[in-house]
């Protein structure tokens, strides 16, 4: 008996529905392109090509392109619709929309914290700087009033007005050269910083002293949208966290042209944001 040819067609179609009501359904389809968004630092340019084999690099977990869009801290911070984002502990923790994937480590160090210092020439009595001109590392990784009291808690006048702020978040040697060019009689920035500061040069340390006027905190995050999907998220912070064991694997030249380049930023790849991130859903 001869059968239609379009009855089989019907058949196979029937078949197919049948068979894709038992097997699990794939994640969401993500859009062709994605975005990590990022701050302004050294210069859009250098900001880019910093965080541009990142980019290229997580995209490859997903098998989609993202793209670094460099954007200031006003843009960043009212944001809501970002699918990656790389954010200052400050923001990253109060955005209402992120989820942190991982937590970037700076470079030199083990781990994601790194204290705040007041850093200011040795033999300097604090308490008898009149009006004291203070410069803070950066405006987005430390909040101005928080500043304010730290420096009151050393026995500063905090009373002459808002300090003045440096212009790269991932950098703070900008604070610490005009500190050394007495520009200003204090500096606040990250431990981090300072030591790479004291390491270069830039500061000499038999000139000048500092003291933690704050417990350790988080430098940057890897922080996901609201609109991109759990499998996603997982699949970034493996790659992500990956990074720090592909850095020793010989054969893994995309992975330490990846850290290379984040360096040019003072940035060492990622450590986990919780103790199992494997148990994480």
């Amino acid at each position: 008996m001869n059968v239609p040819l379009r009855t089989w067609i019907l058949l196979v179609l029937v078949l197919g529905a049948a068979v894709t009501t038992v097997l699990p359904s794939r994640e969401p389809t993500l859009p062709g392109m994605l975005e990590l968004a990022v701050l302004r630092g050294p210069g859009d340019l250098a900001t880019s090509r910093a965080l541009t084999p990142l980019a290229d690099y997580l995209g490859l977990s997903l098998r989609r392109s993202i793209r670094v869009r460099v954007v200031a801290i006003d843009t960043l911070t009212n944001r809501t619709d970002f699918d990656l984002a790389l954010l200052p502990a400050r923001l990253a923790v109060t955005h209402p929309t992120s989820d942190i994937l991982a937590w970037s480590k700076p470079r030199g160090t083990g781990a994601a914290d790194t204290r705040p210092l007041m850093v200011y020439r040795s033999g300097t009595k604090l308490a008898s700087i009149a009006l004291p001109r203070v410069i803070v590392g950066d405006a987005s990784t430390f909040d101005p009033a928080k500043v304010r009291g730290w420096l009151q808690a050393q026995g500063v006048d905090a009373s002459s007005g808002a300090p003045a702020f440096g212009h790269n978040p991932y950098d703070h040697s900008e604070a610490l050269a005009a500190l050394v060019h007495r520009a200003f009689d204090l500096a606040v920035v990250r431990e981090s910083d300072l030591r790479v500061a004291l390491d270069s040069g830039l500061v000499d340390r038999t000139q000048y002293a500092y003291l933690a006027v704050a417990p350790s905190a988080q430098g940057f995050a890897l922080v996901a949208g609201p609109d991109l999907p759990t499998a996603a998220r997982r699949k970034l912070r493996d790659a992500a966290l990956n990074l720090d064991h592909l850095r020793y694997d010989p054969s893994s030249l995309r992975a330490r042209g990846v850290l290379e380049a984040m360096g040019n930023l003072g940035l060492d790849g990622f450590v986990p944001a919780e103790i199992l991130p494997s148990l994480r859903p």
